[in-house]
């Protein structure tokens, strides 16, 4: 689907399904998350974003002398563990996947997926089709419509569904 295209499916999809209610889904769905992340505050430390940067950085470019401002050490040693960091090399382990770093709740394409869902399924709650509110959502983030109706299955259970799709059929 060329973007033009895209953007014309999502146009016809929002004339059916109206724009008051999808605003209104937005408007109600980020209240909800925001209000859920600021209970999660109180009860867990989050990451300042100073820190999340720096720790992005570090695994991005694996550069570890990207940590060297954040040391507290003296002037005059200083040099000495930025030729330290300089030798290490941080390099990526075979078989153990992409895997999400400890900082981050998720990755950033399950968090869209989840909230397209969160989107679809309040719009599905107020009597829309749930193949358009699925197919605009999944539209709108660039997503297929089949993660955005699983962004709920844990890992297993999709790993489940894939290997009984490939099975041939007997």
């Amino acid at each position: 689907m060329t973007p033009k295209q895209r953007r014309q499916r999502i146009d016809q999809l929002r004339d059916e399904i109206g724009e008051p209610l999808i605003d209104e889904a937005v408007r109600e769905v980020g209240a909800a998350v925001h209000s859920d992340i600021s209970a999660k505050q109180h009860s867990k430390i989050l990451l300042e974003e100073q820190y999340v940067a720096v720790l992005d950085a570090l695994r991005e470019r694996k550069n570890p002398t990207e940590l060297l401002p954040w040391l507290n050490v003296p002037d005059d040693v200083k040099p000495y563990f930025e030729d330290v960091l300089k030798r290490f090399r941080l390099v990526y382990r075979r078989g153990q996947g992409k895997t999400v770093p400890k900082y981050m709740p998720m990755s950033l394409f399950e968090a869209k997926a989840r909230t397209a869902r969160w989107l679809a399924d309040y719009l599905i709650g107020r009597g829309v089709n749930e193949d358009k509110a699925i197919e605009l959502f999944a539209l709108v983030n660039n997503l297929t419509s089949d993660k955005v109706r699983n962004a709920y299955r844990s890992s297993a259970q999709r790993n489940l569904a894939a290997r009984r799709r490939r099975r041939p059929q007997s």
